[in-house]
């Protein structure tokens, strides 16, 4: 007679010797606000996450937003143009921009954002080319934004939020800036 009658050993599994545990990244994939919030923060720009992560000079209200603005963030247009990843960028030097495109949307996003700081701004239904501006506005602004599928409607939408508790206009908005490297643009040649 052994030991262990043979319908005690059964099947051994991986799952007998390692616990089951739930680690950081298995929470965030289940959590969808701390998803969404992980979203955001991997569309906003290499500054804006610096600024997040660094975390200096700043009580947090709460886990989404901060209550002060940080003192390095970008106040005239060439800082606030840096702001906006590089390929954004580089679409934008290009003198084929839609200003009036551009302006348009990002006149929407001043006019919300200088009611509504802590809202969320969901765009209508744009081109691609539209929801790239925007997203080139949002970055300019230090503003997170991403697009989604919208669920009802089939189209993808684009959302606008800001990090902080407040907003700061830039000193020269986005359409102003481009027109003035434009103009500068065309009197050196």
């Amino acid at each position: 007679m052994t030991l262990l009658e043979e319908e005690e050993l059964g099947e051994v599994s991986i799952y007998d010797l390692v616990q089951n545990s739930n680690d950081a990244f298995q929470r965030l994939l289940e959590d969808r606000d701390s998803l969404e919030a992980w979203d955001n923060f991997i569309q906003s720009s290499e500054e804006v996450q610096l600024v997040i992560t660094s975390n200096k000079g700043f009580v947090s209200r709460s886990r989404k937003r901060l209550v002060y603005l940080p003192s390095n963030l970008p106040v005239t247009g060439d800082q606030a143009f840096r702001n906006i990843k590089t390929g954004l960028r580089n679409v934008l030097k290009k003198n084929r921009v839609p200003l009036g495109m551009l302006e348009f949307l990002e006149n929407q996003v001043v006019d919300f954002f200088s009611k509504m700081p802590c809202g969320i701004y969901t765009s209508s239904s744009l081109s691609s080319y539209e929801r790239l501006l925007l997203h080139a506005v949002s970055q300019y602004h230090c503003l997170i934004s991403h697009s989604f599928d919208s669920a009802n409607e089939n189209v993808r939408l684009v959302k606008v939020s800001n990090p902080f508790e407040v907003y700061r206009i830039p000193a020269v908005l986005l359409g102003q800036y481009l027109e003035n490297r434009r103009k500068t643009a065309a009197a050196s040649h």
